[in-house]
């Protein structure tokens, strides 16, 4: 079993790549950062029923060795500015993916448990 989190959260983050590439995602980038943040994972997923219709997946993904409730609510308010002010940076740094959707994605690891949350609120929009 891995100790360090720094260990924990990188293996967390091939796990999840391999999940959602198995799942028909398109993996495009991982751990994109500038000083201002970091997004873990970035992905395309293209519509099942829609063709041509293709949505930029950012996704972070949180960790634990074991269960814990308080990993619901470790993606507080001061990160979820970094993580906006993150996207924003990587389309404008990578033009092309503009044209695409965009979605917020949070993936939790708890021990062997994976949960897949879709299109997560960031709550600083509008501020």
């Amino acid at each position: 079993m891995k100790s360090n989190t720094k260990e924990i959260g990188l293996a967390a983050e091939s796990l999840v790549c391999a999940v959602l590439e198995k799942k028909g995602y398109l993996f495009i980038e991982k751990n994109f950062s500038w000083k201002g943040g970091e997004i873990d994972l970035v992905f395309k997923e293209s519509s099942a029923t829609i063709k041509g219709l293709d949505t930029l997946v950012f996704v972070e993904v949180r960790s634990a060795k074991l269960k814990s409730s308080f990993l619901r609510y470790s993606i507080q308010l001061a990160k979820q500015r970094r993580l906006e002010r993150t996207i924003a940076t990587f389309l404008h740094m990578r033009p092309w993916f503009r044209v695409f959707a965009r979605r917020f994605d949070v993936v939790w690891v708890e021990g062997t448990v994976i949960e897949h949350w879709k299109n997560v609120l960031i709550l600083t929009s509008g501020r």
